[in-house]
Order: structure tokens, then sequence, then C-alpha cells
């Protein structure tokens, strides 16, 4: 069985009926780990929106890294949508898919990296 990271293995916990409450939170924050810092995305694979609000974002001081705006990103679309009917359970989702799209992404480049070496 694979080894869940934070969000989600709290995914998992919450599916499971656990109540959240701060203990389970910090345990989630405990198995995070951030995973994409120093990666960095190749600027043929930006997206249009997702490179407009990191030029926003660094425009305005904050610096950011492309995986982290694409997840701010997908959290503004997600409020966009639902508004105040946004759960902590779609939070937890956006973060999950999140994850999941930027490993695959990272292992398919070091996959291609090291075919060319």
């Amino acid at each position: 069985m694979e080894k869940l990271l934070g969000t989600q293995w709290l995914v998992e916990q919450l599916r499971n009926g656990k109540e959240l409450n701060d203990e389970l939170i910090s345990q989630a924050k405990g198995i995070e780990e951030s995973k994409y810092i120093e990666r960095k995305v190749l600027i043929k694979d930006y997206e249009k929106d997702v490179n407009y609000l990191m030029l926003a974002l660094k425009g305005v001081g904050i610096e950011v890294d492309y995986p982290t705006t694409d997840l701010v990103y997908e959290c503004t679309q997600m409020i966009k949508k639902k508004g105040d009917k946004s759960s902590l359970m779609d939070m937890c989702e956006i973060k999950h898919q999140h994850s999941k799209k930027w490993d695959k992404y990272f292992a398919e480049l070091n996959k291609k990296t090291e075919e060319t070496e």
C-alpha cells in the first residue's frame, strides 16, 4: 500500500468518517511536504491564465513558483464556481488532485530527462 501524503491522508480520514479537528489538521501538516519547490516547470507547459496570475503575484511582491500558482488558481476557480457553498472537502480534493497532477508531470519530465542523458 502506498504511503499517502498530507492532504491525501486527510481526505481519506474524512471519507472514513473522522471528524475534522486541530489534531487531525496538525497530523496532516506533519505529513505534507513541499515537494515542488525548486522544481522547474517548462515554460512551454505554462497555461496562460496561471502564468498571468503568477506574474501578477510576483508583480506585487509575492514570490511563488508555478505549481503553487496553479494551486491558487484552482482554488479561485472553485470559489468562483461554488462561492460560499465550497467546503473543506472541496479544498482537500483540489489539493489532492493538484498533488496527483504535479507528481505525474514531474515524473514524466524526469523520465524524459533521463532518456535524453
